[in-house]
């Protein structure tokens, strides 16, 4: 039989080390580093969610793909002048291993399924109801994926992450990365993972992949006492600009009255285009909506408890997403962040499942402790 390379699986395995990794493949470019990591890649990096849990618990961000222009000028600004403005598929990763002149131990990766993802087949249903006959096909680009494989393959990471919207579970795609992964010899679990189990005050699902290359995997993170929106934002509250509601917020409170003199999260997208009976408020002791995306926040508001109704700023959405007060998101105009930070998986949530690979095990600090 012929012998196949451990790191990439390539056949046959010419010049293999001694531990069975071919140098014609590159896998033998670099070792994987037992112990502690340092340093974090990024793949679909985004406004840098991920980048920004790294940080949290002591990690240090080298390395970030982003295909968005706009996008990838941000993450840099951000996060330091190590990103690539480039297609997964279309970057050298041996190069960028030879750049970072060191192994990588963490590399996350986020390919975009929109199809999968239940915004995205919201947005099929209303075009199939209006007669439009939908582009999206229901299948993930397998290419785009895919390439998760190739970093791991030229960067060589200890650990690997990859997040997605939970119906990519399913998907033929991602059962070809976790063999992918397998066939290289990493020890490979998933599941699906609740924001609001760890801190974050809104109700968004991941589907949450880990593989190692270098031993076994840590215990899952310990889940945590829920945040409400109310505990998240309260402080932000006063500084909010007055903004009236709009008349089908107002109706929908008249549809379904809240208790008298509570704050109240008011939604920000028309009920309209959702299912009969739809609640436009949340009361203080409830989390956020699980998506924070242009549609849902571009029109949300907060009613006070003196009942004034206050339009909520981009650094109030940034809370409810689980980011930290040191994430500089009043640079951004306000669409351009709500497009950052709905995108983005919740830093909070990353930093608690970075946190046993960090060079402390560091712990996040609870979420309320997170100000200027």
């Amino acid at each position: 039989m012929t012998p196949r390379c451990r790191g990439c699986g390539h056949a046959p395995c010419h010049m293999a080390d001694d531990r069975g990794y071919g140098a014609a493949c590159g896998c033998a470019m670099l070792p994987r580093r037992n112990g502690p990591l340092r340093t974090l890649g990024s793949l679909f990096s985004g406004g840098g969610g991920w980048d920004a849990g790294a940080q949290m618990v002591g990690l240090d961000p080298v390395f970030a793909v982003e295909y968005e222009p706009w996008i990838a000028r941000w993450h840099a600004q951000v996060f330091g002048e190590h990103v690539w403005q480039a297609s997964v598929g279309g970057v050298d990763y041996r190069a960028v291993a030879k750049k970072i002149g060191q192994p990588l131990g963490i590399l996350v990766s986020s390919p975009p399924c929109q199809s999968t993802s239940a915004s995205g087949k919201a947005w099929k249903v209303r075009r199939e109801r209006a007669g439009i006959v939908a582009r999206d096909t229901g299948v993930c680009d397998p290419t785009v994926g895919l390439s998760t494989l190739d970093a791991v393959d030229g960067l060589r990471p200890s650990v690997l992450f990859l997040e997605n919207n939970e119906g990519y579970e399913s998907g033929a795609t991602f059962a070809a990365i976790v063999e992918g992964l397998r066939r290289r010899g990493a020890v490979v679990d998933h599941r699906v993972l609740k924001a609001e189990d760890y801190g974050v005050p809104s109700g968004r699902e991941r589907l949450i992949m880990r593989a190692s290359f270098v031993g076994p995997l840590p215990p899952w993170p310990t889940k945590s006492k829920p945040v409400s929106w109310y505990e998240a934002i309260a402080d932000l509250i006063p500084t909010m600009p007055p903004d009236p509601l709009v008349s089908w917020q107002l109706a929908g409170l008249a549809a379904n009255p809240p208790p008298p003199g509570m704050p109240l999260l008011i939604a920000g997208g028309n009920p309209n285009r959702n299912k009969r009976g739809y609640v436009v408020h949340r009361l203080p002791h409830q989390k956020a909506w699980a998506t924070q995306l242009a549609s849902n926040t571009s029109g949300m508001r907060v009613v006070d408890a003196a009942g004034v109704s206050r339009r909520i700023t981009p650094r109030g959405i940034a809370r409810l997403q689980g980011f930290p007060d040191s994430y500089p998101i009043e640079k951004l105009s306000r669409t351009e962040a709500i497009h950052v930070l709905g995108n983005s998986v919740p830093p909070l949530l990353a930093a608690q499942l970075l946190a046993p690979f960090a060079p402390a095990r560091a712990n996040p600090r609870p979420y309320r402790r997170y100000t200027r």
